[in-house]
């Protein structure tokens, strides 16, 4: 039996991509309305590992003020 929250939610190897896609929609459409300023540079999404999940489920890698060059990354 699926619950209601299992049918509304996409399958887990599909996560990703889904929240890249949402991701550009998102800057698209900040940049259209011009509601805030959105970066060149994009957001770097990816996959946790699965026993990293329930205790960083999502997190900022900022680079420090020594990272002259690195992007930060996000997971």
């Amino acid at each position: 039996m699926t619950s209601a929250i299992g049918r509304a939610h996409h399958p887990a190897g599909e996560l990703v991509e889904v929240c890249k896609d949402s991701y550009r929609e998102i800057v698209e459409f900040c940049r259209r309305k011009k509601l805030i300023a959105v970066p060149d540079e994009p957001l770097e999404i990816d996959g946790r590992r699965r026993f990293l999940r329930e205790f960083a489920g999502a997190m900022l890698d900022s680079p420090g003020p020594l990272d002259k060059g690195r992007r930060p990354s996000t997971s």
